[in-house]
């Protein structure tokens, strides 16, 4: 009769929680940071990449952008998503505000294995002294394009070492047809090594 729960109880242990939380709705008000798009995110990786439990920062691409971690201990896991959500809207004196929110899913079969990054999110966030009541709140739109960890005010132009060769190729004709002058030619040749 034993042997007939071991695997209920076995099954049971490998049943995922999920654990759903965001700073939008606090109190029954709609709040968001009033930070710059860097700012958040760093201050969000930060907290991630300090867990001190060597986890891998990973980056969450798509409609909304942010970053994941998965702590894993034998079968049982434990996978944080924090998505960072740009936001506008109007404040009690009618200004526009804009800045971000955080909605953060821990989902796995062990929250034991949790590394209190929801909580400290929320703390070094709140040092920031940031945190705006919203009326009128609408999702915004992200300011810069995303390429790894870092920020770029346009989508990302990497070249392939080819591209770069032909691009040298012809501001060396520029330079010799004395379309451009050697120090215009030295400034572009470093702009276009430093992408190597």
């Amino acid at each position: 009769m034993r042997m007939k729960f071991i695997p209920l109880i076995f099954g049971l242990l490998l049943v995922a929680c999920t654990t759903q939380i965001s700073s939008l709705k606090q109190d029954g008000v709609t709040q968001i940071y009033k930070l710059g798009e860097q700012e958040m995110f760093r201050i969000v990786y930060g907290v991630m990449n300090s867990t001190g439990k060597d986890l891998v920062v990973n980056e969450v691409q798509g409609v909304e952008r942010g970053y994941e971690v998965i702590n894993t201990f034998g079968p049982d896991y434990l996978k944080t998503t924090v998505r960072i959500i740009p936001a506008e809207g109007v404040d009690i004196d009618g200004n526009v505000i804009k800045g971000y929110y955080y909605s953060i899913v821990e989902r796995g079969n062990n929250p034991l294995l949790s590394t209190n990054i929801i909580e400290n999110i929320k703390v070094e966030l709140d040092k920031t002294n940031s945190l705006t009541t919203l009326f009128d709140f609408r999702k915004g739109v992200y300011e810069f394009d995303r390429d790894g960890t870092r920020l770029n005010k346009a989508p990302s132009t990497r070249q392939s070492n080819q591209n770069i060769e032909s691009r040298l190729q012809k501001i060396s004709e520029l330079y010799k047809d004395g379309i451009i002058t050697q120090s215009e030619y030295k400034e572009k040749r470093k702009e276009i090594l430093s992408e190597l």
